[in-house]
């Protein structure tokens, strides 16, 4: 069996910090421990996992590789974090807003990973919806912020999540009231207090969104721009995340081309 290198530990180390930062993420990187938490998405938040990924780099930096694995462990940690690291520096998280992957579907689809079978589950389930809200407020100060820096989402978008968000603040049809509402920790009915929190928490998060809904549109619609397109250096930037290589995107789309005529 291989023992923890070094370098081991600094990924390990690495690992813990950021599942406190981003408690969504250790949800679903299977991460126990922060279930209860939605996390910082405020500029203040965004840097604090800015600061450790850069922290983390210094410290590989100077944590020689022991072995072939941890050579490996090293090009990736770099690679992620540095990326992660170019796009704080181009303020993207002031952007982040789109119908599929941004943090309004996030803190309502992470629900889907939590265990329900348990009173303690509905706890945690009570503790987090009842931090969206905060979360909410945090996500709106950095969208207003790329308005403020001229980093918009683009109107498709803001429109589109919008209505996303109405359905999630109608209290007759929110996922967050009814799913709540639903609680049958032990295949009983919630009560009690635990009831009355759900309840609560369910509610205040449905409000959250329709805050979202007024603000995209009188915030964001009435500047936001019509193309979709984002422009060659973001979408380079993104392709690097997605793919974890860096592609010749002239290239790749006469190659895309081709293959859609053939």
């Amino acid at each position: 069996m291989r023992n923890p290198t070094p370098v081991d530990r600094i990924a390990d180390d690495y690992t813990r910090r950021l599942a406190a930062l981003a408690p969504l993420s250790a949800t679903a990187f299977g991460i126990a421990g922060y279930d209860h938490l939605v996390g910082d998405f405020s500029p203040a938040g965004h840097q604090s996992i800015a600061d450790l990924n850069r922290a983390t780099l210094a410290a590989l930096d100077s944590t020689p590789a022991i072995d072939d694995a941890d050579v490996v462990t090293v090009a990736a940690m770099r690679d992620r974090l540095g990326l992660e690291l170019e796009l704080h520096a181009a303020g993207e998280y002031r952007a982040d807003l789109n119908v599929i992957a941004s943090p309004p579907q996030s803190f309502r689809d992470t629900l889907d990973l939590m265990p329900t079978a348990s009173t303690d589950d509905w706890v945690t389930i009570a503790g987090r919806v009842g931090r969206i809200p905060a979360a909410m407020a945090g996500y709106l100060e950095s969208l207003r912020e790329g308005l403020a820096t001229g980093l918009i989402p683009a109107l498709l978008q803001a429109d589109e999540v919008a209505k996303q968000a109405d359905r999630l603040a109608d209290p007759a049809s929110s996922f967050f009231v009814s799913f709540c509402s639903g609680a049958r920790p032990e295949g009983r009915p919630a009560s009690g207090a635990l009831a009355s929190d759900l309840e609560a928490a369910g509610r205040a998060a449905a409000a959250s969104y329709g805050e979202l809904a007024r603000f995209l549109r009188e915030e964001v619609a009435p500047v936001a721009p019509e193309p979709d397109a984002v422009g060659r250096e973001r979408y380079e930037r993104f392709s690097r995340l997605f793919v974890s290589a860096v592609i010749d995107l002239d290239e790749t789309y006469e190659w895309g081309l081709a293959e859609l005529a053939r």
